[in-house]
């Protein structure tokens, strides 16, 4: 189902074709069935997305214009632009943003995200792809026009797979499958060095890898073993909701510290790099 590519990281053996992906993201936040569906969010998860959001700007800052590679619902978009910021977001769809965010209606352009990036001729400070390159067929073709349109740093956000982590919870018998494996929805698989070496490849210098909040470290005990027992995983989601929130509110200068010695360590459900043209 997955092989072990020249860059160090998991990509699907059979890939859908371009025409069945642009098709399932043209309907991805039209489908009540999908998993990542949602109608509404309560205050405690926007506050949770605010959190995320304020350590991104630190991170990224100083800028003054942000591109969002697979906008989604347009929290990133809403956010930046009330801040003050030139922003952008490109998307297959605007079904997400429309029913979340529609005020940013007039920021997004809607189509194939490779297409619009070959065509566009503004450039960004800040180029965020956040939960994109997991989805993509070719993630080193799309950095390349990534790259094309940005002045300072790209900010990569992708699961952390095949972590050292899931090989632990396997291994001592926590959870009977990879379930981290989720296709179509997934077509590549990261790891911290998988995804270095794809920026290195294409001319990006690591600036910083952090890891985050430690989700799945709630397999370990029986009660809270989510990833068994799925009726577990929205109580498993809130609490993860409240420990980010409040550690912004703590610091989100230590916050961000914490997480880089994750990030060296390889743990957390996701990677998030910053990466700068060489």
């Amino acid at each position: 189902m997955v092989k072990l590519n020249q860059y160090g990281y998991y990509e699907l053996t059979n890939m859908p074709s371009e025409e069945e992906l642009s098709r399932y993201y043209s309907n991805y936040y039209q489908d009540n069935k999908s998993a990542s569906y949602k109608q509404e969010y309560t205050q405690l998860e926007k506050d949770f997305f605010k959190a995320k959001l304020d350590q991104k700007e630190m991170l990224c800052s100083p800028f003054t214009s942000f591109l969002d590679v697979g906008c989604g619902e347009g929290f990133a978009l809403k956010y930046f632009y009330d801040k003050g910021y030139t922003v952008k977001g490109i998307d297959y769809s605007d079904a997400g943003l429309l029913k979340h965010n529609p005020d940013m209606k007039g920021f997004i352009e809607v189509g194939n995200i490779f297409d619009i990036l070959e065509h566009m001729k503004e450039k960004f400070d800040i180029i965020n792809l956040d939960n994109v390159l997991e989805h993509v067929r070719e993630p080193r073709k799309l950095l390349e026009k990534c790259i094309k349109v940005c002045s300072k740093k790209i900010i990569i956000k992708v699961p952390n797979d095949f972590s050292y982590f899931q090989r632990y919870v396997m291994g001592i018998r926590k959870v009977e499958k990879q379930y981290w494996v989720v296709t179509p929805d997934h077509i590549n698989y990261f790891n911290k060095d998988g995804l270095i070496n794809l920026c290195k490849a294409v001319g990006l210098e690591k600036e910083f890898i952090l890891g985050n909040y430690l989700t799945e470290f709630y397999a370990l005990h029986k009660d809270t073993n989510y990833l068994e027992t799925p009726s577990l995983g929205r109580e498993c989601h809130f609490a993860r909701c409240h420990e980010e929130v409040l550690f912004n509110k703590i610091s989100s200068k230590q916050t961000i510290e914490l997480y880089k010695v994750y990030g060296k360590m390889g743990l957390g459900r996701e990677i998030i790099g910053g990466f700068t043209k060489c």
